[in-house]
């Protein structure tokens, strides 16, 4: 079956002007489960034919496009698009041809204005704060993430600082990763432990529905067993030690910081185990725009030519190429 590559992007403009391009010269985009905003970059003609009712025009894109417009992105196959990728203009390059670099909504976050000293408070009031001021000030609200940990922190100082700069500091002292994602049609901020969260499953069966395997390893589990010693320091500077694994096992020390639940230590020392000695495929594979993988799904993937390779495997990040050709490439780090 011929199929062709087919593509359709959406500016609009601070003053609700709305522009449509069917076209582009390439189209790369970044998502990950360990970056707090995602990232694209775009070449496109210098001048355009725009449509303006019913009318086409040709104009410089440069001139009807500026940084703080809204993006919408749709890739597909004859004319059937999926919409990629929803974010702001964050840069534009004056070069041939043009380039724009976008980020995806968080973008906002960056326009924000918090002041706020959180005494004693839980992770998910400080997200709660984050998510109202976000709304109040730029107009876009985002739903918060259900399960976030049961996590406390103690005078949280946020003096004038931006919406992300908050969503940092949880990821530098307690290890809380922080991105936005669409669960149940709706954009939610997750905040949570990495591979806390677990999306829809994708099936991937290895040389049949993949183009390229060449950056995808395997590793075998051999004898190798670990031993994961927490430092838990909470915010009294009272001290409290966990060992989980092995006993007999590698050691892999960690610090952690802040009030952490016993139930939520273990959870992450958990993922850290499942992560060192899981047996299995490591690293990234090609494939083309369908079936669409995002971070954070579960890639069922299928291995006819050596089956115990077989399993559910977590997808951290994911690269789509747009331009010359149609290309995903998904990483996975863990078996799960």
């Amino acid at each position: 079956m011929w199929v062709k590559q087919t593509c359709r992007i959406e500016f609009t403009t601070k003053a609700g002007l709305k522009y449509q391009l069917r076209g582009l010269h390439s189209y790369e985009a970044k998502k990950s489960v360990h970056q707090t905003v995602q990232t694209c970059k775009v070449e496109l003609p210098l001048s355009v034919l725009f449509r303006n009712n019913d009318i086409l025009e040709r104009v410089k894109l440069i001139d009807k496009i500026k940084e703080g417009d809204r993006v919408k992105i749709y890739l597909g196959y004859n004319g059937s698009n999926n919409k990629e990728f929803e974010g702001f203009i964050k840069r534009i390059n004056p070069k041939m041809p043009l380039e724009i670099e976008l980020e995806d909504e968080m973008y906002m976050l960056r326009k924000v204005r918090l002041k706020k000293n959180f005494k004693r408070a839980f992770v998910s009031d400080v997200i709660q704060f984050i998510l109202d001021e976000t709304f109040k000030q730029t107009g876009v609200r985002f739903e918060k993430y259900k399960e976030i940990p049961k996590v406390e922190v103690f005078n949280f100082w946020m003096n004038e600082s931006n919406g992300l700069a908050p969503l940092q500091d949880l990821e530098d002292k307690y290890l809380l990763n922080s991105f936005l994602t669409e669960i149940d049609g709706k954009k939610v901020l997750y905040c949570g432990l990495m591979y806390g969260l677990s999306k829809k499953r994708v099936v991937f069966i290895l040389n049949r529905n993949t183009i390229s395997l060449d950056d995808l390893k395997y590793n075998g589990k051999g004898d190798r067993t670990f031993k994961v010693e927490i430092r838990h320091v909470d915010n009294t500077g009272h001290e409290k030690k966990h060992e989980f694994g092995d006993a007999k096992g590698e050691v892999q020390k960690i610090l952690l910081e802040g009030n952490w639940t016993d139930a939520a230590i273990k959870h992450y020392a958990d993922g850290v185990i499942q992560g060192l000695q899981s047996a299995g495929y490591k690293g990234g594979f090609t494939t083309f725009l369908l079936p669409n993988v995002e971070p954070a799904d579960i890639a069922d993937i299928t291995d006819p030519q050596f089956p115990n390779r077989s399993g559910d495997y977590y997808v951290s990040t994911v690269t789509t190429t747009f331009g010359s050709g149609a290309r995903r490439k998904p990483e996975i780090e863990i078996r799960l």
